[in-house]
């Protein structure tokens, strides 16, 4: 079974613009489900027409939405009375409900955390429904957002100030036609230092500084600009990922 990338986009947060027909659905929303929303509504408005019930939504994170986390946990501490929207809004799972109902995808939904490849761990889930045709499409999405408290603990467990990682989503919708064709996709996690989840330090990459999403922009970079290799391997002290691609026609 092929299993192709249809679509991707990568958004981030500081150039975030909300289209005026969802302001009233994001009304209440968060940043972390403004961005995966506005991801998955980039890719499935401009593709051909999707069967919702044979679409799967599967979002990778590394911190979700954390800095809603901690609100929550705030009031929590200080004996607060708990806003419902807030603490809905806090489940790592919440933007894949958003995304069902406002891209009208009914299929499989899947939320998965990763500190090493969020991004591939998602991408390997949603390739596996697909070529097994469980599904006919897919999308995988890995959103961060941060906190104030994740960049001061970077700073002081690397004893030098750390830049803010940006905020954003990277987004691909898979399907069983498309011209970059995924053929394998291995993900390899092991245990490591806290330090080495907080330096980043992967191989390939191209920018000088690392954060949890480089990764998967640098590769969706790559396939948006009809550049993909065909073998493309990330290593780091948390593990690897190796992907071989093949070009095909798209039908």
């Amino acid at each position: 079974m092929t299993v192709a990338v249809v679509a991707t986009t990568t958004l981030h947060l500081a150039d975030l613009v909300i289209p005026e027909h969802l302001h009233r659905d994001l009304r209440r929303a968060e940043d972390f489900i403004k961005l995966a929303v506005l991801a998955s509504h980039q890719l499935t408005s401009n593709a051909p027409a999707l069967n919702g019930l044979r679409t799967g939504i599967y979002l990778g994170t590394s911190f979700g939405p954390m800095e809603c986390n901690f609100s929550v946990l705030n009031d929590l501490v200080m004996a607060e009375p708990i806003s419902p929207t807030l603490f809905s809004h806090s489940v790592f799972n919440a933007a894949s409900g958003y995304i069902a109902r406002i891209c009208k995808i009914y299929g499989p939904s899947l939320t998965l955390t990763s500190y090493g490849w969020p991004f591939f761990v998602a991408l390997q889930a949603a390739w596996q429904a697909i070529h097994a045709h469980n599904l006919d499409h897919a999308l995988v999405l890995q959103v961060e957002t941060y906190s104030a408290l994740l960049n001061d603990a970077r700073t002081a467990m690397l004893a030098s100030p750390a830049p803010s990682w940006p905020a954003g989503a990277t987004a691909w919708l898979l399907g069983k036609n498309g011209a970059c064709h995924i053929d394998h996709i291995q993900v390899e996690e092991k245990p490591c230092s806290p330090e080495a989840r907080l330096t980043r330090h992967e191989t390939h990459q191209k920018i000088e500084e690392h954060h949890p999403m480089a990764a998967a922009e640098e590769l969706t970079t790559l396939i948006a600009s009809d550049n993909s290799p065909q073998n493309w391997r990330q290593d780091a002290a948390y593990g690897r990922v190796e992907l071989r691609f093949s070009r095909g026609r798209d039908t």
